[in-house]
């Protein structure tokens, strides 16, 4: 972050100071006049590093991809052998078609007693 606010921060109290008239050119320009032709490229260097970098992992990926794609055809085999342990034949049991109808709430009558702070000493 810091690396572009280092950047941005001159690019625009340059805009706000000189007030150009067409702002994109004079960004551009002021890239150019300030950071040259890794303005325009970026570093060239940086990118070389990166693209190795990428190779590298996609390797990486390709590998695990190829490891774990074993491993996955062991444990499929696996669980095909153990499906017929896993399954329940008694399906049936563990659903019920009709639930038993709730109770109607007992009518209660008035309260039976009453706070005496409500009607006691001050009413």
């Amino acid at each position: 972050m810091q690396r572009v606010n280092s950047v941005i921060e001159p690019l625009v109290l340059s805009l706000v100071k000189d007030n150009p008239d067409n702002h994109i050119d004079y960004m551009v320009e002021y890239m150019e006049r300030n950071f040259g032709d890794q303005a325009l490229n970026g570093d060239k260097q940086e990118a070389v590093v990166l693209q190795a970098k990428i190779a590298e992992l996609e390797e990486k990926l390709e590998k695990q991809k190829a490891a774990s794609g074993q491993d996955m055809a062991e444990e499929s085999k696996a669980e095909a052998l153990n499906s017929e342990d896993e399954t329940d034949p008694d399906d049936d049991d563990d659903y019920i078609d009709d639930l038993p109808e709730a109770k109607p709430a007992a009518k209660r009558g008035p309260r039976a007693s009453v706070s005496a702070e409500a009607f006691g000493v001050w009413n």
